[in-house]
């Protein structure tokens, strides 16, 4: 390997030296890339110079290299060693232009010999003649080569590759191949556990198990001291460094802490209300037993980015639930009353913010020209997964629970290491009332917003409110919202049967004029997805607006208000009842009958295949079955006039013969 300093490259290539170091800084030197190395010497930014290599020059500048016979540096050269040799040259130089042999340049040497100078160590101390003039006969020579100081030749290579003994052991009985093939078993074995996260006492029980089953296969029995792995080998830096990989798939909230890059942004030109975080957290105030309610409150906050204000909802829930939909959505439509409507909002993507796929119809509400920021014109972004630090509000957080940290039942962060009061371990509980520990979070939340954050704080100085006062006076306005919108924004469709001018929801009759007035079995309500509503948009079965439904008053038995409120109502049912049927047209149902009557086609009739008959007995009592009481009447008076014709016949066939045999 042959390096070349910036003053001989300049000597071969016929040009300055100041044209080869602005070669060397751009890498480039007509056109070849240029491989160079940095070194410590006199001169240059900081003592520092570099080193051309003599294969990466242009063509005709290495021929000229060969032509001149110029002596190479050293294969292998110390760590400074370049740096140390010319600051000799540039030492010994007064001598080195004296002609050699001659008596100017030994006194020349003389009097170098008794001047100190300053060495690369930056240690001042004169040098004999003696050394000085072996110094100008390297040089003169071998050149720089002469006083670069050699390597050694082994640099970088691993002397001792598992440990000394178990080394010496395993080349004496399979020679270096040996070894070599233990060592990268044992490589493969360790890499693999630190990929698993495994303990380094672990790594070390496994490796050292591995080692004796290869010495075994060797015919070897090592003694334990030569087979124990030393730990600078298990935890080599290119082994543990797999440790750090396996954290994308065994510990992903580290790696995403620690290792994904991130991107640094500003809140710079960011407008109030622009751009709103929004989370759930379980506060670290334990409020002990409280009948059927959890012994840990819930928050939901919303952090306006642009001025760091905070809006902070508690949320004690029934043991055994959690926060939903409902919670969340009640909290965002308290603060957008208050606050106004964001322009955009970054929530997570847990399971009680699906409300916000609700959300694109609200946002499209925007006045002409607050576009949002993103295609889809939702106005919403999801956080990725373990992107926690990607929401501003994850430190609010922890900005808040200093405040609360004061209050008694305060269990700092983790749950299995609570902040306790006495050595027994147990958590004293918050005992005030409910509403005292809502008013304690709420008087921590205005602490936070009303005091000036630090001078190095995206704020500059200033407190949340203050920024917000400063947007206020610099002409920003809010977006205020009707609470009907949100009723149709936050409301899911569904059917309830209108009886006696009232519909059931959530246990409680509603009712509005219009009810009263609408004909019709089903109507279709939408049920806003949140708490403290007061009002229900109600449909008919096509989807047009019915009215607004409010809960039906409730009045006392011998409340007379509660009669005219009936009467009214009756009355209003009645007129729209009558008003819908003098609306129908009149019919002619009987002439409409036999319209249609006449219209039908005649029945058929199906040819006779056989015939059943019956006996004399049953015909007669078929017969009679069949008769009227009338016609029996009629039929019985005829068999008795029948019958007695028949005597009075009989008889007088008796007295004729008689007559004719007198």
């Amino acid at each position: 390997m042959t390096w070349l300093t910036v003053s001989a490259v300049a000597e071969l290539a016929g040009c300055s030296e100041r044209a080869v170091r602005k070669a060397v800084a751009k890498g480039v030197m007509q056109g070849q890339p240029l491989r160079t190395t940095p070194t410590q010497s006199r001169g240059g930014r900081g003592g520092k110079s570099y080193l051309v290599h003599l294969s990466s020059l242009p063509e005709h500048i290495r021929a000229r290299y060969s032509a001149s016979g110029e002596p190479a540096l050293p294969a292998r050269i110390a760590p400074g060693g370049v740096g140390r040799a010319l600051w000799y040259v540039e030492h010994i130089k007064p001598a080195l232009e004296a002609p050699r042999g001659s008596r100017e340049r030994a006194g020349i040497v003389k009097e170098l010999a008794k001047k100190p100078f300053r060495h690369p160590d930056g240690s001042m101390k004169a040098r004999p003649a003696r050394t000085l003039n072996r110094w100008i006969a390297a040089y003169e020579t071998q050149g720089v080569a002469g006083l670069a100081r050699k390597g050694r030749d082994d640099k970088g290579a691993k002397r001792v590759v598992i440990g000394r003994e178990i080394d010496k052991l395993i080349r004496d009985r399979g020679g270096d191949d040996a070894l070599a093939k233990v060592d990268s078993a044992l490589d493969s074995l360790i890499r693999g556990l630190h990929a698993q996260l495994e303990t380094p006492k672990l790594i070390r029980f496994l490796g050292e198990h591995a080692l004796s089953d290869h010495c075994a296969g060797l015919g070897l029995s090592p003694s334990a001291s030569a087979l124990s792995l030393p730990l600078h080998y298990i935890n080599a830096p290119d082994r543990r460094r797999y440790r750090m990989s396996a954290k994308f798939r065994k510990d992903r909230k580290s790696y995403e802490d620690n290792m994904r890059p991130r991107v640094q942004r500003t809140i710079d030109g960011l407008l109030p209300m622009q751009s709103v975080n929004g989370d759930v957290t379980k506060l670290d105030m334990f409020l002990g037993d409280r009948d059927d309610l959890q012994e840990w409150a819930f928050g939901i906050s919303w952090l306006d980015n642009a001025t760091k204000r905070c809006w902070f909802d508690v949320v004690i829930k029934p043991k055994g639930k959690g926060i939903t939909n409902v919670d969340v959505i009640s909290s965002f439509v308290r603060m957008c009353r208050s606050w106004g409507l964001p322009k955009n909002l970054y929530i997570d993507n847990g399971g009680e913010y699906n409300f916000a796929d609700m959300l694109g119809d609200l946002f499209s509400l925007l006045p002409h020209g607050m576009e949002t920021h993103f295609e889809n014109r939702s106005g919403v972004i999801r956080a990725r997964p373990y992107n926690a630090a990607a929401k501003q509000i994850e430190g609010i957080f922890r900005v808040i629970e200093r405040y609360l940290s004061a209050l008694p039942g305060y269990a700092g962060g983790d749950r299995m290491k609570p902040r306790v009061a006495t050595v027994s371990g147990k958590i004293a509980p918050y005992t005030r009332s409910l509403q005292d520990f809502v008013r304690a979070v709420g008087n921590a939340i205005a602490l936070y917003n009303g005091l000036a954050q630090g001078a190095g704080a995206q704020l500059k100085g200033r407190s949340p409110n203050q920024a917000y006062q400063d947007a206020i006076e610099a002409g920003w306005t809010k977006t205020e919202i009707e609470i009907e919108a949100f009723y149709m924004a936050f409301s899911v469709p569904e059917t309830r049967v209108l009886r006696q001018g009232s519909i059931k929801c959530d246990g409680e009759l509603w009712t509005c004029p219009e009810l009263k007035s609408h004909i019709g079995e089903r109507v279709i309500i939408l049920k806003p997805k949140y708490h403290g509503y007061d009002g229900l948009p109600v449909q008919d079965e096509l989807g047009r607006l019915i009215g607004i439904a409010r809960p039906q008053p409730k009045f006392g038995v011998l409340d007379p208000e509660g009669a005219r409120w009936g009467a009214e109502a009756t009355k209003r049912n009645r007129r729209a009842t009558l008003a819908h049927l003098a609306s129908a047209p009149q019919i002619d149902i009987a002439r409409a009958h036999e319209d249609a009557v006449a219209r039908l086609p005649p029945p058929p009739e199906a040819p006779v295949g056989a015939r059943v008959t019956a006996s004399d007995d049953a015909k007669a009592i078929a017969a009679g079955l069949k008769e009227t009481a009338k016609q029996r009447r009629a039929r019985e008076s005829e068999e008795s006039d029948r019958e007695a014709r028949e005597q009075l016949a009989a008889l007088q066939s008796i007295f004729k013969t008689g007559e004719d045999a007198a």
